[in-house]
């Protein structure tokens, strides 16, 4: 009889071959060639049966199986709210965007579980022919859940609501966060909103008004020449008629179906279907979008470039757009190098300092060093201070530097003559209808260069 083993001992097979004599084969034969080739687990004594019964030559029959291991299931959440919800407006049949699809937002109670921590298990051992144990990994544990407005139970698998509100997961936390709800309109006579959380305005805000969220703001209606301050994003459905004294300063990005005569300052994405004689600062990019998707007039500063359909209009009206840096900040990036060197020095003289003054203190009982060793150290602690604060300033230009690098103009369709471009520095003034481009810097010039 030949007995054959997988390599991984996980399987063993015979075939039987008839003798000269045509002997029969026992049972007892069989098992004793499985021992002689130290198969000892996992044996299948109804198939060696079978064999004996039937007196099966020539076939190759599974004699022998061993057992796999079982790894251990790594732990997992399973959610209770959309933790991926789609933020981005709606774009339309004519490329347009639907703002209106910005106002979504996840909302939980106070009590809801928003979360189940499903522990990880352990892995189950296998055992191979030869009776030798096969290791099983166990599943890993994953860390318990960062945020803030919910608590967990003691044995941190289920997560609920401390308080009724909007929630968010970004960045790998969970935010629950309290929300603001004017069910009408904003105006003199109700008073301005002034909310830590997010504030949700189902009417419109009008003339004179001012909001300021420590969140969002998110408005239903229209907004006029109001004053809207957001740590967040602010978000119109609608669009805004500023009439040159309306105001939006927003952290994060700014939305809504139009800006006329508005000023705005945001530190991300100015997105509109249309942008008129406004001025706008931000820190990333201002896109347009739609087929009539225009901006006319007005100063735009997007450090990261500008997206639009037109810009300008046949009426020749100035229209400036200053993209990237207005300075170059690589000289005040080596400033800040150089400062923060000095300090870094300053502090390794003043360890030297108290590190002798301690010494003199501690051996020659100089107890009048003491003084001197307390401002030291209030000293040392100062230039900590003034390290963070100018590597701060550094990382901002350094930032500004990486987002202007390949700061553009993508026109999507026409860009008419009294446009005023700035990229980076260097000026070019449109003096002719241009379609379809791109415009960019190319050493110290402003080019247009064609959509491909």
């Amino acid at each position: 009889m030949d007995i054959r083993l997988d390599d991984d001992l996980l399987k063993a097979y015979i075939t039987l071959v008839p003798g000269e004599k045509e002997e029969l084969y026992t049972k007892e034969q069989i098992l004793a060639e499985l021992a002689m080739n130290n198969v000892i687990y996992g044996i299948k004594v109804d198939v060696i049966e079978e064999i004996v019964q039937n007196q099966l030559v020539y076939i190759d029959k599974l004699i022998a199986e061993g057992d796999l291991p079982v790894e251990g299931e790594n732990g997992f959440y399973e959610y209770f709210f959309n933790k991926d919800l789609d933020t981005k407006p709606i774009i339309l049949e004519d490329g347009s965007a639907d703002y209106s699809s910005l106002n979504k937002m996840e909302t939980v109670y106070e009590g809801q579980i928003i979360a189940e921590y499903h522990k990880a298990t352990k892995g189950k051992f296998g055992r191979n022919i030869k009776g030798s144990q096969i290791f099983a990994r166990n599943g890993r544990e994953l860390q318990t859940l960062k945020g803030s407005g919910f608590s967990v139970n003691e044995d941190r698998t289920i997560y609920r609501a401390d308080i009724a509100g909007k929630i968010e997961y970004k960045n790998g936390k969970i935010e629950i966060t309290d929300i603001l709800t004017i069910e009408g309109d904003i105006d003199t006579s109700t008073g301005n909103a002034n909310f830590s959380g997010d504030i949700a305005i189902k009417g419109n805000v009008m003339a004179g008004s001012r909001v300021k969220a420590g969140g969002n703001i998110y408005v239903a209606g229209y907004v006029e020449s109001a004053d809207l301050q957001a740590e967040g994003d602010v978000i119109l459905q609608n669009g805004m008629q500023g009439g040159g004294k309306g105001k939006i300063v927003a952290g994060g990005e700014v939305s809504g179906k139009f800006f006329e005569q508005v000023k705005i300052n945001a530190g991300g994405n100015v997105n509109a279907n249309a942008i008129m004689h406004c001025n706008i600062t931000t820190k990333e990019k201002v896109i347009v979008s739609g087929k009539r998707g225009v901006i006319v007039g007005g100063v735009i500063n997007a450090v990261s470039g500008v997206t639009a359909t037109i810009i300008g209009s046949m009426a020749e009206v100035r229209t400036d757009l200053n993209i990237g840096y207005k300075t170059d900040p690589l000289p005040d990036i080596i400033i800040r190098e150089e400062e923060i060197k000095n300090l870094i020095g300053e502090i390794r003289r003043i360890d030297e300092t108290i590190k002798t003054t301690v010494y003199y203190i501690d051996k020659e009982n100089r107890k009048d060093l003491s003084q001197k060793k307390i401002h030291l150290l209030k000293t040392k602690i100062e230039r900590n201070s003034e390290i963070s604060f100018v590597t701060n300033q550094r990382n901002i230009l350094l930032d500004t530097l990486e987002k202007a690098k390949d700061a553009k103009i993508i026109v999507n369709r026409a860009i008419y003559p009294k446009c005023r471009i700035k990229i980076n520095g260097s000026m070019l003034i449109i003096k002719e209808e241009f379609n379809n481009v791109i415009v960019k810097r190319k050493g110290l010039d402003v080019c247009l260069f064609a959509m491909e």
